[in-house]
């Protein structure tokens, strides 16, 4: 009998060793990790954060939905089924969404909702071909090759370049972790193809880095997605700076402030 891949779940991990009575669950960027999410957890005393992490690795044919559903059977599994707030960065801006929608639709107490550097538009999203997806991803990470010349290559040869130039930015890349980096990017991308975003009317925020290349700090752009009670923080640097050490005080000050405004005493 062949055996039979590795079922894919979701693991809820504790990203801050001091928590607070209130839950946060964060959803990461296109590439999965939750590591980065630690430097602004850390700072957040008050809150007991959460990071979903897939586990082997984000399954050919996976949804925006799916993720979602699965980040929250593995914060309930925690025993935390209800979070205060859902956070979401980059990518993870679309889970986080779907998973404060989805908590709404069961008849729960709506979270708050905090969206890190992200352009969220209602209905359907303008979605690039998943090979430029991996090459955004990796230029900002410093990869030297234009678009061109790293479409052109096989598959191989594009995770040996972002091996090659991104190891300083994406610390223990190697054949192993590149190829997985490469398939999340892959697979997030075809489920983010033909997703549609609906509207929230719950309080929301989001974070935006002042030189981000994904949005700008115009309220008007999330008029449509965020009807209710609705906040904007800017944070200086750019849209990967934004989960380094260096800016995990302004982060979660971000946070903070955004959450606090309207988190109901959690229930824990």
């Amino acid at each position: 009998m062949r055996p039979q891949p590795p079922q894919t779940r979701a693991l809820a991990v504790k990203l801050n060793t001091v928590g607070g009575a209130r839950t946060a669950v964060f959803y990461p960027g296109i590439d999965g990790g939750v590591d980065v999410a630690t430097h602004f957890s850390a700072r957040m005393p008050d809150w007991t954060v959460y990071g979903i992490l897939t586990a082997p690795a984000v399954p050919a044919g996976d949804s925006i939905p799916g993720m979602a559903a699965r980040g929250l059977a593995a914060l309930a599994r925690k025993g935390r089924p209800v979070p205060d707030c859902v956070v979401g960065f980059s990518f993870g801006c679309f889970v986080a969404l779907e998973a404060a929608q989805q908590l709404r639709a069961a008849g729960t107490p709506a979270p708050c909702l905090v969206l890190i550097d992200a352009l969220v538009r209602l209905g359907s999203q303008e979605v690039p071909p998943a090979v430029e997806s991996v090459w955004q991803f990796a230029r900002a990470a410093g990869l030297v090759s234009e678009l061109a010349e790293f479409a052109s290559w096989d598959v191989p040869t594009r995770i040996a370049a972002i091996i090659r130039d991104c190891g300083r930015t994406l610390r223990g890349l190697d054949q192993e972790t590149g190829r997985r980096l490469y398939d999340n990017i892959e697979r997030g991308t075809e489920a983010l193809t033909g997703y549609r975003v609906s509207a929230y009317p719950e309080a929301a925020g989001v974070v935006v880095a002042s030189g981000s290349t994904l949005t700008r700090p115009d309220p008007a752009l999330w008029r449509g997605v965020f009807t209710g009670r609705f906040e904007l923080a800017v944070v200086p640097g750019t849209h990967i700076e934004l989960m380094s050490p260096e800016r995990a005080e302004e982060v979660a000050d971000a946070v903070r402030t955004l959450a606090d405004g309207s988190s109901r005493p959690s229930g824990d």
